[in-house]
């Protein structure tokens, strides 16, 4: 799959998005240039050309003189502004020339982390959005015909912006494509100052930030910020935030530089042809039940060794019972390798695949292994609705049956069921009652036998097979015992023949 660089990009030829229609230009400039460095005045002028935030300050303040005739008094002083109220130092030179570029290398380079793309994320405190909100109230009261009724997505993030600056020298200095893929460097960035504020929003906005009982997570989310001054006219918000905004008496500080390999997803197919594996590890009352082994588990044993990945998450279409065998063309599955240190190639995975099998061949079979994106990984679940799934059992009867009324079976197509949640997992299911489709099913009488029978049936996934057959004391309506007649029917072996979903999925060779 090729990869191209997805630092932001501008096709626009234009200096400036909305600022040459800005009335009071050098007045909001002088008002901006008290608080804000260069490139925040900038971006809250709208400018998003990115090649404008490639250059030097001196080179962008020659070039707004020139550009702009209310600008050519513009001087140079705020190029130096390292206490910025709108990016608290982030834009600066202290954050972004080549020593602190230099930083990142190193830090790169002393984690050892196999990559082929990398993407830099930068946090900055929650509550920096209300400033950002607050200078736009600024701007709006000195050009309302502009900045009024504009959304706070129209002007350029700080995070944006430092992407901009350094985006493309990193990808010189790495020598790989700056991608959503890969290693991630977080830059994660803390501000006194701004860490008091959130007091003050809390304050304003108490309905808005309640937080719920058994939550994990920051209640100041950069959503539920953004919630909360929408939800409020402008004229308000003055009222409720600090407004204007105050200066800020010191920088932010890099709390810390985390190098991580972001998640790394493969995809296949297994065939299980034990009775005694279950897919993941059982355990009942601290005792585990089955092998000492699960199907996860061996197929993600040789993963985890070569990426080096500290864990697994493993996710299939549906799971079988552990006394039931998964054959045929074998059961989807995804295994997330959460940060992995070495890069996994088409390659390796081919000779991973083939070791798999080499392991045990008794136990677990796996095909078509092949790295996806998380999004692809996502839409595994998606497909759980639309899914149908073939399988055989070995049934046995209280009575005598013949060939002719089991060739009844046969009639019955794209047959609603009921079913009730079986008994056997009341204890991890929600008691209701679900309605599946059994599409076809037939039957066949073993040799020299009247009462034990071969069942194939296709039906939708979810369907309890087993309840299907023997009724679980009624829950399932209908199912075969009232089929054929009120005989009493039950289920001898039961094992899967298909899955049909298409997984997975194609690799893009675009």
């Amino acid at each position: 799959m090729m990869v191209k660089s997805v630092l932001p990009h501008h096709s626009s030829e234009d200096l400036i998005s909305f600022t040459g229609v800005i009335p009071k230009l050098s007045e909001l400039w002088a008002s901006l240039t008290d608080q804000l460095c260069l490139w925040c005045i900038c971006r809250h002028l709208g400018i998003t050309n990115i090649s404008f935030y490639k250059q030097s300050c001196q080179d962008a303040v020659a070039e707004l003189r020139s550009s702009y005739s209310e600008l050519k008094h513009v001087e140079h002083k705020s190029c130096d502004k390292e206490v910025c109220g709108g990016c608290y130092g982030v834009l600066t030179t202290h954050f972004t020339d080549n020593d602190f570029l230099t930083k990142i290398v190193e830090e790169v380079e002393r984690r050892k982390i196999e990559y082929e793309h990398f993407c830099c994320s930068i946090a900055l405190p929650s509550t920096s959005v209300v400033r950002d909100y607050t200078y736009l109230l600024l701007c709006a009261d000195i050009c309302p015909g502009v900045y009024s009724y504009l959304p706070l997505e129209n002007i350029p993030t700080v995070k944006d912006i430092w992407k901009w600056m350094c985006g493309a020298r990193l990808e010189r200095r790495f020598g790989k494509k700056f991608a959503l893929t890969h290693m991630d460097i977080l830059l994660n960035f803390q501000h006194a100052e701004l860490d008091r504020e959130s007091n003050k929003l809390e304050e304003s906005f108490r309905d808005h930030f309640k937080k719920r009982k058994g939550q994990s997570t920051d209640k100041f989310t950069h959503s539920s910020i953004v919630r909360a001054l929408t939800s409020v006219s402008r004229e308000k918000l003055r009222t409720l935030l600090t407004y204007p905004p105050h200066r800020l008496r010191e920088m932010c500080r890099l709390q810390s530089m985390v190098v991580t390999h972001n998640p790394v997803y493969v995809a296949g197919r297994y065939n299980k042809y034990s009775r005694e594996l279950s897919q993941s590890p059982w355990f009942i009352d601290g005792e585990r039940k089955g092998l000492d082994t699960s199907v996860s588990e061996l197929l993600s044993q040789l993963l985890l060794e070569y990426t080096q990945a500290k864990s697994q998450n493993f996710t299939s279409s549906g799971r079988e019972d552990i006394d039931v065998q998964m054959l045929g063309s074998g059961r989807p599955f995804t295994i997330q390798l959460l940060e992995p240190e070495r890069v996994l190639s088409p390659d390796v995975l081919s000779d991973i695949e083939r070791k798999i099998n080499q392991m045990d061949p008794l136990l677990v079979r796996v095909s078509d292994l092949t790295l996806i994106s998380r999004e692809e990984a996502d839409k595994l679940k998606d497909l759980e609705a639309e899914k149908r799934k073939t399988y055989t059992a070995v049934c046995v009867s209280d009575g005598d049956l013949s060939q002719g009324e089991l060739d009844i079976l046969c009639e019955h197509r794209d047959m609603v069921i009921d079913q009730l949640t079986p008994i056997r997992v009341l204890h991890r299911r929600a008691l209701a009652t679900r309605q599946r489709t059994v599409h076809w099913m037939k039957a066949k009488l073993q040799c020299n036998s009247s009462r034990i029978f071969d069942l194939e049936i296709e039906t939708q996934g979810g369907t309890y097979i087993k309840e299907f057959v023997h009724s679980d004391f009624g829950r399932t309506v209908p199912n075969l015992c009232t089929l054929l007649s009120n005989r009493q029917i039950d289920i001898i072996s039961l094992d899967v023949l298909s899955v049909h979903v298409e997984w997975p999925p194609a690799p893009d060779n675009s």
